[in-house]
């Protein structure tokens, strides 16, 4: 029994082999260059949201942990989603060329003000958290002489 050969035609095959190499390239170098956006922005936020936990054990020792969680993950994980995903339909309308990886203009903004923000925010938290890691210090320093004093340790 002998195998039968279809006909084919090459030029077709050949176009519909480059057309899907094409698309899956443009359409897998921009999600590429999206999740690489994002988790860098997400890096950033979860700086941030550790800051911002550090913080509220420091200045708020007495409410809930649990109650805070929700929020801290959904700075770190959503607000970055949010500007990236406005970054992507933004340049998916204005500057849809080739694979995004080049600059396009002034939308990059979009994305880097945020990260940013966040930098200045994360930065402005180190500022104030010596204060308070000064004053435990303090506190210890005092709590051991008053326990020198009333034990008469020799310390």
């Amino acid at each position: 029994m002998a195998l039968k050969v279809l006909p084919l035609d090459h030029r077709s095959l050949h176009y519909r082999i480059f057309l899907t190499i094409c698309l899956f390239y443009q359409v897998g170098c921009k999600i590429t260059v999206l999740l690489f956006i994002y988790f860098l922005a997400t890096n950033y936020y979860w700086i941030l949201v550790e800051g911002l936990y550090l913080h509220s054990l420091i200045f708020m020792a007495f409410y809930s942990d649990t109650k805070y969680l929700w929020g801290f993950t959904l700075i770190g994980w959503g607000v970055p989603a949010l500007f990236v995903a406005a970054w992507a339909v933004v340049r998916a309308t204005l500057a849809d060329a080739r694979c995004w990886e080049l600059s396009a203009g002034n939308i990059k903004w979009i994305y880097q003000v945020p990260i940013l923000t966040a930098i200045g925010v994360s930065g402005f938290n180190c500022g104030i958290m010596p204060l308070p890691n000064s004053s435990i210090i303090a506190n210890d320093a005092r709590i051991r002489s008053f326990a020198c004093i009333t034990r008469r340790l020799h310390c």
